[in-house]
């Protein structure tokens, strides 16, 4: 967006801003669709943001306005400027209001002037911010971003001065915070953007309005003329080239945001014939708690004293998945008068807990994108007797399949022949498969399985497309299952020798997977869909398709 008028249509130069005008943009609900826990997104129509302890506000943009350095200190003191902008919040009060605009402070690349008073007794103010006792938040001494950036500008290292119109400053402007992480050329023609950011964590729980609010007041506020390069009839146009081309606003980011505060209704249901007393060891007996798609396998510790995983859930690094305890239960009695409250946490190697990924709540479904083998805690009590309780480990083990979290799992399968080459396919050159061994975790994998399929043509698609997806067409053949073999890193030679010779256009694939331990173990994967080349299915790409039915 830009805050002032365009008197040229072939050019920023015949860009200004007019005396006496004051514009605002505000930012004042947001909307997002149904997240991920079912719970409900923000009503649009509900003005206002909350802010969570971690918001911080970030934008691009160009400003540049009469200061002293292009108005001339014989206007203007230096330091001192005849317009700006300003970044301020209203926050909701109690009585149901939003309260007066007072200024935020930017954090990155801050105000870089203050409002000048030796011609003009106030500057032009709205009259509906703050800033105690007189309420005139854009007056004298106000905090203003005057120069920033540069709109006809292409030097983003801020050496050189390409417009010639700051020497000082070259084509970066007044900034404090330069580099490539806060200087960067437009993606759309000249101009040189700088970026500013905020921390709202001083506002953390409130419902918050933002607004951008650009002023020009000063020295010749009391004519009549509309701007410099529109005066009055008789009058002549004073030429201010790139320095009163106003404020330009792009890429604004809003983090952590939270969901506005439900309303309480009344209470529909019916109760029980007789009260209970909270946390009485009558209100709730015993707590079952149950991971949905997990295995009941349990997560032993070695000679050290360090938790080993134990398979549980199988996926790919990085691949969003849900972890879901909502089928838990409370038994003998079922926790009357409350609710089982959830709380999930993930674990370190050693058992200790890294990180509280949610406080207890009755939201007992949450989601997390392990990169590495991880293993994950839901604790569960009861909110009328909170020591009616129980917890539950589940492992989430990724394609870094390895004894210890973090270690790769991947096969390097290599295909060889079992005599010499002479051209061509015969019985002497049957394929011979090798591997070095690699880490498999206890309880979940036990050897390899072994595949092959003969294919042909382009485009093949060798993974199904309906989920769960799964390699297909390949099947087992003699001594397609291997036992494992230590210490990791052995060679393994397939003891059959596969002596199918492909034909003209064909090709022989073969895979090696690891083996499930038993039927309880969830079907390991293999790999990621990381194309969408021709024949692939677009909807599954990036997701983790499985083994086939294990060797015999």
């Amino acid at each position: 967006m830009h805050w002032g008028r365009h008197t040229d249509p072939a050019t920023t130069l015949g860009d200004t801003s007019r005396y006496r005008q004051i514009a605002a943009f505000v930012l004042d609900s947001q909307h997002t669709p149904a997240l991920p826990n079912n719970s409900p997104g923000n009503d649009p129509n509900l003005p206002g943001m909350v802010f969570g302890p971690g918001s911080t506000l970030e934008f691009w943009h160009i400003i540049s306005l009469p200061d002293d350095e292009n108005a001339g200190n014989g206007f203007v003191s230096p330091g001192q400027t005849f317009g700006g902008g300003q970044v301020q919040v209203s926050l909701l009060g109690s009585n149901g209001k939003f309260e007066r605009w007072q200024v935020v402070t930017p954090t990155v690349n801050g105000y870089d002037s203050i409002i000048q008073g030796t011609i003009s007794i106030c500057e032009f103010d709205p009259g509906d911010d703050q800033l105690p006792p007189a309420n005139e938040t854009m007056c004298n001494r106000s905090p203003m971003w005057a120069d920033i950036g540069d709109i006809e500008g292409t030097d983003p290292t801020c050496s050189l001065d390409t417009d010639g119109n700051d020497p000082t400053h070259k084509d970066c402007g007044d900034t404090t915070s330069r580099g490539s992480s806060f200087i960067q050329n437009g993606s759309v023609g000249v101009g040189v953007w700088a970026k500013s950011a905020f921390s709202l964590s001083p506002f953390a729980g409130r419902v918050a309005r933002l607004r951008w609010i650009g002023m020009e007041g000063g020295g010749w506020s009391f004519g009549i003329s509309r701007s410099f390069l529109e005066p009055a009839a008789g009058g002549i146009a004073y030429q201010y080239y790139d320095g009163d081309d106003g404020w330009y606003v792009d890429d604004i980011k809003v983090t952590d945001l939270r969901e506005i505060q439900g309303t309480i209704g009344p209470d529909t249901v019916t109760g029980l014939t007789q009260c209970v007393t909270g946390n009485d060891i009558s209100n709730c007996g015993t707590i079952t708690p149950d991971i949905a798609g997990s295995s009941p396998l349990a997560l032993p510790s070695d000679a050290n004293g360090r938790r080993l995983p134990s398979g549980t859930d199988t996926l790919v690094p990085g691949q969003l998945i849900t972890l879901d305890a909502r089928a838990s239960a409370a038994s003998g009695p079922a926790c009357l008068n409350g609710v089982l409250l959830y709380q999930w946490e993930e674990l370190s190697a050693s058992g200790a807990v890294v990180d509280t990924i949610q406080p207890f709540s009755p939201n007992g479904k949450i989601q997390a994108a392990p990169g590495r083998d991880t293993v994950y805690r839901v604790s569960i009590k009861c909110s009328s007797d909170t020591a009616c309780a129980a917890s539950r480990d589940v492992l989430v083990a990724t394609r870094n399949l390895g004894a210890t979290p973090g270690t790769s799992g991947d096969i390097q399968l290599e295909v060889v022949t079992a005599g010499a080459f002479t051209g061509g396919c015969v019985a002497a050159n049957n394929a011979v498969l090798r591997w070095p061994s690699v880490a498999q975790i206890a309880g979940a994998m036990n050897g390899y399985d072994v595949y092959s399929r003969t294919v042909s043509g382009t485009g093949l698609q060798l993974v199904s497309v309906a989920a769960p997806y799964v390699f297909t067409g390949a099947t087992c053949y003699a001594g397609g299952n291997v036992a494992q073999v230590l210490p990791v890193g052995t060679l393994i030679t397939d003891a059959t020798s596969d002596p199918t010779c492909p034909a003209g256009g064909q090709a022989v694939f073969y895979l090696v997977a690891h083996r499930r331990a038993s039927p309880s173990v969830m079907q390991l994967p293999i790999g990621v869909e990381s194309g969408c080349d021709v024949g692939s299915n677009p909807n599954k790409c990036g997701r983790a398709y499985n083994a086939p039915t294990p060797c015999p």
